[in-house]
């Protein structure tokens, strides 16, 4: 039987905002027990679905600009006291998602995002807690 991960019904279901002029905003929460999951993610290499999940956008990207050099850049920030924690997802120099745990739930904050990039980051994360639960079960 699978462990059981606590999460209010809120969490369930990532979602995305709708901000005027900018597009859809990723709200993304981890569950309660990141840490603990983020170690398991950790030892049982799962981080290799994040990376092969990240090719596949890569491919879809190149297709989707039709050669043109719009491909996206995708920069990953592992913590490196807490192994198998997502700390940042980086689309440009300037744009992406950062995790903030200070103020209760532990969620991704968007920084300079709109448009294809928050789909993009949003995406990733919403992978990234899927496969945290994965690694629970």
């Amino acid at each position: 039987m699978p462990k059981e991960i606590p999460m209010p019904l809120s969490m369930l279901y990532p979602t995305f905002t709708i901000v005027p002029g900018r597009g859809f905003i990723p709200y993304i929460r981890l569950p309660e027990n990141y840490l603990a999951l983020a170690k398991e993610f950790h030892n049982q290499g799962r981080i290799e679905e994040i990376k092969g999940y990240i090719e596949e956008i890569n491919k879809f990207d190149e297709s989707a600009s039709f050669g043109n050099s719009n491909s996206t850049e995708i920069r990953l920030g592992w913590d490196k006291n807490n192994p198998g924690l997502l700390r940042h997802i980086s689309v440009s120099a300037q744009s992406g998602l950062d995790l903030e745990e200070k103020y209760g739930w532990a969620t991704y904050i968007e920084h300079n995002l709109g448009g294809r990039f928050a789909i993009t980051t949003g995406a990733i994360a919403m992978k990234y807690v899927s496969e945290l639960i994965i690694a629970g079960e």
